[in-house]
């Protein structure tokens, strides 16, 4: 790689580091969005604190979405868009005011979705998730509540009697639904677990506003003794823009060549 000069000092650059070093570690706050900037700096979220809420038995939450299964109001009819991925829609990065973002995204693998019975903080298990939007949640409780909430081919077959549902994209949109019968919701409250995400399960970087040579700095000086660890960094539209760039249509030949 080529070598890219120190990251400068500024608070952005201590949390992302904070990040690549400890994981998304997951946040007791009002609201659980982690991490939180302004907690970080003022030295009330960190490591320490985090552990400490462990042992006491607490379980702090990361809140995250899992494209495709994830809409806006608004936007809804570019969920199943094909010219480019879902992050781009995200209320946290396409959000007017949010001139500037910085999303990780990362593997499932380890963790495993419970119910929506199970989405009270106190009954969510280690390495697991559940979606958080009382919308869905609600709708699942009127149409659904004799089913699973992760069967998909059971809440697929069973649509609820309603003529507005016409099976179609708006029929998915009343139901917080997607296509293959996954419950979906909207990004703003996406799904939550607990306790972490660990940098292991890091696959990538998305920036909007942010230079990426700058991001792959911050990652260079964390991993410098970890050189597998590093994350390719994209924009929005899925295209690479660290260490080499590729536009998202040639990301996707590339990942469908060494699939083959």
């Amino acid at each position: 790689l080529e070598r890219i000069p120190e990251p400068h000092p500024s608070p952005l650059t201590a949390l992302l580091k904070s990040i690549f070093d400890n994981g998304l570690l997951g946040n007791q706050g009002d609201l659980g969005f982690t991490p939180n900037v302004v907690d970080f700096l003022k030295n009330e979220w960190n490591k320490s604190i985090w552990a400490q809420e462990i042992r006491q038995g607490k379980k702090p939450e990361v809140h995250f979405n899992i494209n495709g299964r994830f809409f806006d109001d608004d936007k809804y009819n570019r969920l199943f868009d094909d010219y480019s991925p879902m992050i781009r829609n995200s209320n946290w990065i396409d959000y007017e005011d949010n001139g500037n973002a910085v999303a990780l995204l990362f593997s499932l693998a380890r963790f495993k979705e419970l119910p929506i019975t199970d989405v009270n903080s106190n009954k969510l298990k280690c390495r697991g998730y559940v979606i958080n939007d009382p919308k869905t949640q609600c709708f699942w409780r009127e149409n659904y509540s004799h089913l699973d909430s992760r069967d998909s081919s059971s809440l697929l077959k069973h649509q609820p009697d309603d003529p507005a549902f016409d099976g179609h994209r708006e029929w998915n949109k009343q139901s917080f639904m997607n296509e293959t019968g996954e419950l979906v919701g909207r990004s703003e409250w996406g799904f939550v677990l607990t306790p972490r995400v660990r940098p292991k399960d890091f696959q990538g970087v998305v920036v909007k506003g942010y230079d990426s040579q700058y991001i792959g700095a911050v990652m260079l000086k964390a991993y410098q003794d970890q050189p597998e660890r590093l994350l390719p960094v994209y924009n929005p539209n899925g295209d690479l823009l660290w260490p080499v760039r590729m536009s998202y249509q040639q990301v996707k030949e590339l990942v469908a060549t060494r699939a083959a």
